[in-house]
């Protein structure tokens, strides 16, 4: 089974009028609680000012634009990078907070305004919890909508991350689902913001970085490991995703670990 790894940390959030915010691919996961304020998302199909208890679910490869044209705002968040979850993947939206969101947003508002020596450990576990728990309301509200080919891409999704150790293609290990490519990778694209090809390559960069980070597998080994036809394209691909080299990863992962 893949072993997920990930950083995290919770986070107050303030932004003052005027404030503007555009990506096309976000390059992590992030949940933001608005407690006070004003906070405008828009994405391509969604355009929604929120206010004190709501919040928005930022996921990595998603586009979206965050401003606040009319006020500032206040909040809480959780960050998150690294392998991350399949969950933390896909299109970005808005969501109204459960009472038990509520909750954990003013128990994370209370370590900030009375800190101990442990907050910052707090506040990662309160994070991580906000952060599935409103995963978890996205589900159940994708479920009343009854989205068309959610199966479909959900068992494609499964079968990528299943099939990172080999050179198949996106298109070639999907061949035995019961529809056209181009249908599955439109439905794939819908559910989770990246067509079949990005999500593969995506993920196996990351399972890439957790073997570097975990493991001492010379880097030719990793790439082949991983299915590329030389490390010379791994490492070009490498780069383009993280902006550092598999040698310069390793390296930093190290120093990083040293420090701990």
């Amino acid at each position: 089974m893949r072993h997920i790894s990930y950083s995290a940390s919770g986070q107050q959030k303030h932004q003052m009028k005027g404030y503007r915010f555009i990506t096309d691919q976000y390059e992590l996961f992030q949940l933001i609680y608005v407690s006070a304020g004003e906070l405008l998302f828009e994405t391509d199909s969604e355009t929604r000012f929120l206010g004190p208890g709501e919040l928005v679910l930022l996921r990595e490869g998603s586009a979206f634009v965050l401003s606040c044209p009319r006020r500032s705002y206040h909040g809480v968040s959780f960050h998150a990078t690294g392998a991350l979850p399949p969950a933390f993947f896909g299109l970005s939206e808005a969501i109204r907070a459960s009472a038990e969101l509520h909750t954990l947003a003013k128990l994370m508002e209370q370590q900030f305004s009375e800190p101990c020596p442990e907050s910052a450990t707090i506040l990662e576990g309160l994070g991580r919890t906000m952060a599935w728990q409103a995963i978890r309301i996205s589900g159940q509200k994708s479920a009343s909508r009854g989205r068309v080919g959610m199966d479909h891409a959900d068992a494609a999704r499964q079968i990528l991350d299943a099939t990172l150790y080999t050179a198949r293609s996106a298109r070639d290990v999907l061949a035995s689902l019961p529809i056209s490519y181009r249908q599955l990778a439109r439905r794939f694209t819908k559910s989770f913001g990246l067509s079949p090809k990005q999500y593969q390559l995506k993920a196996r960069i990351n399972e890439a970085r957790r073997l570097l980070r975990e493991t001492r597998l010379h880097i030719i080994a990793v790439a082949m490991e991983l299915g590329y036809c030389s490390s010379q394209h791994f490492a070009t691909q490498f780069l383009a995703q993280t902006g550092l080299t598999p040698s310069e990863y390793r390296e930093s992962s190290q120093k990083e670990s040293s420090k701990m």
